[in-house]
């Protein structure tokens, strides 16, 4: 069997179609090094120190609008090295793009169903997950759990492992997990 050919292919229709990694679902705040900061905050990005001391922005990115960065050309330095599991087996031809824009396009499905499902304050967010296991614990050990929480949350994990399999890996430079202090409106 021969080893897959790289795909020398621009990749832009796929990130175009997807747009997931400047989105809250599959991260909740890039990194931001010193020096950027006041070139981003001077294009309108919110740069904030977290409790680990280092720069960052939440996500869904403010500059992300319908399917383009609108500062592609002065983005961090983390999203400009940012390259998604799905899109590195892509460009190493392991994925085809037809294949590729379908799991980009189930993505999209299972977060438009995992959204549909929130109750008012729920959002996406992995940073917003412990107090939900903690409410799905509680009311399941009490027998009060709704259908429509217990629905909401099983499709929260069916996304998230989705996700991981198909577009999460490693230690990427976006953070995953809880978002220390997220800066306030």
């Amino acid at each position: 069997m021969d080893a897959p050919k790289p795909n020398s292919a621009d990749s832009s229709r796929l990130c175009n179609a997807c747009g997931l990694c400047c989105s809250e679902e599959l991260f909740d705040f890039v990194w931001v090094e010193e020096e950027e900061r006041a070139p981003l905050e001077g294009l309108g990005l919110e740069i904030y120190r977290g409790k680990d001391d280092r720069l960052r922005f939440d996500l869904t990115c403010r500059r992300y609008s319908g399917s383009c960065c609108e500062i592609y050309a002065d983005r961090p330095a983390a999203c400009r090295a940012f390259r998604c599991k799905l899109l590195r087996a892509y460009e190493a031809g392991k994925v085809e793009e037809a294949d590729a824009l379908d799991r980009v396009s189930e993505a999209h499905a299972l977060i438009e169903k995992a959204g549909a499902t929130l109750e008012p304050g729920q959002t996406l967010r992995r940073s917003t997950w412990k107090p939900m296991i903690e409410r799905w614990q509680k009311e399941a050990e009490n027998n009060t759990l709704s259908p429509r929480f217990a629905a909401g949350f099983l499709a929260l994990l069916r996304l998230n492992r989705f996700l991981d399999v198909h577009f999460r890996d490693g230690a990427p430079p976006v953070g995953r997990g809880e978002n220390p202090e997220p800066k306030a409106d």
